[in-house]
């Protein structure tokens, strides 16, 4: 498909402008910036929320692009929206919701990871805390998480959580 693919080589060359400037559009994101370690949750939502200027300007290149290729850059305290990761995290909320707060979707009994997008929405919804960022100066613009962004950042702290229970000192969100 050429449009797709003329797309993509567009991505590709706005990845390298932006590697050798460290522009993306009218912002100034240093690389070196994007590979620094969150710490904690909020510095994790404060992290996904940098990228965004990426995700929103390089052509072809969505949310699960972007955390993977960054991941490859050495970020693996980042997990890729894929799926599959989306999956398990819906499989994992819906532990922590009541049968009331998802009982309007569709065929939740049977099979519920096929309904991952939805079970990650209403769970957003109906606990919009989650969904919330720091008080941060970095933050602009939208200011609550997307799915994909509370995905990556559900992930960075189930791992936390882990290394911190002595489990698995090396896990990230990348090996989970």
């Amino acid at each position: 498909n050429e449009p797709k693919w003329n797309e993509y080589l567009t991505g590709i060359y706005q990845c390298v402008l932006y590697l050798t400037s460290g522009k993306i559009g009218d912002t100034v994101i240093p690389f070196d910036r994007i590979l620094q370690k969150p710490v904690n949750s909020n510095e994790m939502k404060v992290y996904v929320h940098s990228l965004r200027p990426i995700i929103n300007n390089l052509r072809g290149v969505g949310t699960a692009v972007c955390y993977n290729w960054l991941k490859e850059c050495g970020a693996d305290w980042l997990a890729k929206p894929d799926l599959h990761i989306k999956r398990v995290v819906a499989e994992l909320l819906l532990r922590e919701m009541k049968r009331d707060d998802y009982k309007d979707i569709e065929n939740i009994d049977f099979n519920p990871t096929q309904e991952a997008d939805k079970i990650i929405a209403k769970f957003l919804r109906n606990y919009p805390k989650y969904k919330q960022f720091p008080q941060s100066e970095e933050i602009s613009g939208q200011k609550k998480l997307t799915a994909d962004e509370f995905v990556a950042v559900y992930m960075f702290e189930w791992a936390e959580e882990i290394r911190n229970s002595g489990t698995d000192d090396a896990i990230t969100a990348f090996k989970l």
